[in-house]
């Protein structure tokens, strides 16, 4: 009978026969925006990984052994975020699948923006450790009144970095300890954080950076939700220029840093893992300084000419 159809009637059949076999294709919002239980995994991710600051902190100071005994009475924060990731939705989970399978810079870039709800999620993930080390540049600057507040984020930014490194080595030594050498190696990429973001941060204070409108994400937080001087930028090249400071100046080569002082800390090859951090790191730095550079700011009020003098004024003069 099929045989038989006129060429354009089979064209139709086949169409309608495909479309009972593939799964529906996905609307842009639906591959953009995450589901909510998606996002609320990822933000308890983030939440649990802010407690591991304190206790690295602590581990520096006693050779892991803080976060050895609370082990003891289950703070298992890796384990947690293992099986909270067992959570995810089959699509989400095949997502990150893809992205973690990319080997190198270039193609994690291209499998994460073909997957965009990963960059989301990793912003979300990394949420609660930047408002931390935002709070932690608040105390900074109520203790150092005069210190600038693009210095004070960036030194929040650094400490809750050696804090999370340090326990995160813990995690993955045999003995659930950390040497010497491990604490070290968490100090120095905090101190590279902390760097780079003071970097980037004098770079949106400056002249060029406040007349491009560029915001600082740890400036911000550490100044309390100032917002910078007056600009008569607009939002899309704010959004361009945030968005390359935060991802290309600050994000990148903290994320490759980071990697590679955790490398050195596990006994790792150098670079492992190294572009591939970079790239998300990159990603998701782009997206959050390109968003708050593109809240609304001041803008530059326009020269109003006084009104021409009346006749009455005329004759009086």
């Amino acid at each position: 009978e099929y045989q038989a159809l006129p060429q354009e009637s089979r064209t139709v059949v086949f169409n309608n026969f495909l479309k009972t076999i593939a799964p529906p294709e996905r609307s842009l919002a639906e591959r953009i925006v995450p589901s909510i239980g998606d996002i609320g995994v990822s933000a308890l991710k983030g939440a649990i990984g802010l407690t591991e600051v304190p206790v690295g902190l602590a581990d520096i100071a006693t050779g892991g052994r803080v976060g050895k005994t609370l082990e003891k009475v289950g703070y298992r924060p890796r384990e947690a975020k293992e099986i909270l990731s067992t959570l995810y939705s089959p699509e989400q989970q095949e997502a990150f699948k893809a992205v973690q399978e990319a080997k190198g810079f270039i193609p994690t870039i291209v499998e994460a923006v073909k997957r965009p709800s990963t960059i989301a999620h990793t912003i979300v993930e990394s949420a609660p450790s930047i408002l931390g080390g935002g709070a932690g540049a608040r105390l900074i600057t109520k203790a150092v009144p005069k210190i600038a507040p693009y210095l004070a984020g960036a030194i929040g930014e650094g400490i809750v970095q050696v804090g999370s490194a340090a326990e995160q080595i813990r995690q993955q030594s045999p003995e659930g300890l950390i040497t010497p050498k491990q604490a070290g190696a968490a100090v120095v990429s905090g101190i590279g954080t902390s760097l780079f973001g003071a970097l980037g941060g004098k770079f949106a204070g400056s002249k060029l950076g406040q007349k491009l409108g560029i915001m600082d994400v740890d400036t911000y937080l550490a100044s309390g939700g100032q917002l910078p001087a007056a600009t008569k930028t607009g939002v899309l090249k704010r959004l361009a220029a945030g968005g390359l400071t935060e991802g290309v100046f600050e994000e990148l080569p903290q994320s490759a840093q980071e990697q590679v002082w955790n490398n050195v800390a596990l006994d790792r090859p150098i670079m492992e893992g190294v572009p591939e951090a970079a790239a998300m790191g990159t990603l998701a730095g782009t997206a959050m300084g390109g968003a708050v550079s593109a809240m609304p700011l001041p803008r530059v009020p326009t020269p109003v000419a006084p009104p021409p003098p009346s006749k009455l004024q005329e004759a009086a003069n």
